[in-house]
């Protein structure tokens, strides 16, 4: 299997558990999200993600990964939006790779 598709499986197994939570009416706290994208952190242009699906900055959505004071953590709407974000992402990365 290669590196994309590997990469592509774990995001994917980590959006799993996201959905599972929401499914099962769990609060997502912060602390779940910044463990399930501990793998992509670095991997990710989370400027990009916040402003093309938030249409926010980078500090907005790093305040909400932290779970900031003046921010809170993410909604359950916002997390809903992220996970959808991320499947994006993850889908436009296997079209690129089947490219290749």
């Amino acid at each position: 299997m290669s590196r994309q598709h590997k990469i592509l499986l774990e995001v994917t197994d980590d959006e799993e558990e996201l959905i599972a939570a929401i499914r099962n009416q769990k609060p997502v706290n912060n602390t779940d999200i910044k463990q399930c994208m501990s793998d992509i952190m670095l991997s990710v242009s989370w400027r990009e993600i916040a402003r093309t699906y938030f249409n926010n900055s980078a500090a907005w959505f790093y305040n909400k990964i932290d779970g900031n004071a003046i921010t809170g953590g993410f909604s359950e709407q916002e997390t809903r939006q992220l996970k959808d974000a991320l499947c994006d992402l993850a889908e436009r990365i296997k079209k690129c790779a089947d490219k290749i």
